[in-house]
């Protein structure tokens, strides 16, 4: 559970990252970029004083919707049939 947790952070998803773009570069394969599509921005809702930002960076965006998600999503489920199951790992 601590290594998942330390995974949560700017720089393991940087050095991942990173990691991932020189096996890109290495390899013999092609690979094409994401398509970049229109960020549209979100209305307020009623009594919402802060705007909703839209992420226009692709880089952040993985690192916000796709990393951090997954790493939030596996820990609340390891949590979970931890709780459930104590007797059994």
């Amino acid at each position: 559970m601590k290594d998942l947790k330390n995974l949560r952070c700017d720089d393991e998803f940087n050095e991942l990252y990173n990691e991932a773009t020189n096996i890109i570069t290495k390899s013999q394969y092609e690979f094409k970029m994401l398509a970049t599509s229109r960020s549209r921005n979100k209305k307020r809702m009623p009594g919402e004083n802060t705007p909703n930002e839209t992420i226009d960076n692709l880089v952040k965006r993985l690192k916000i919707k796709t990393y951090f998600c997954t790493i939030n999503e596996a820990s609340t489920t390891i949590k979970t049939v931890l709780i459930q199951h104590p007797r059994d790992y």
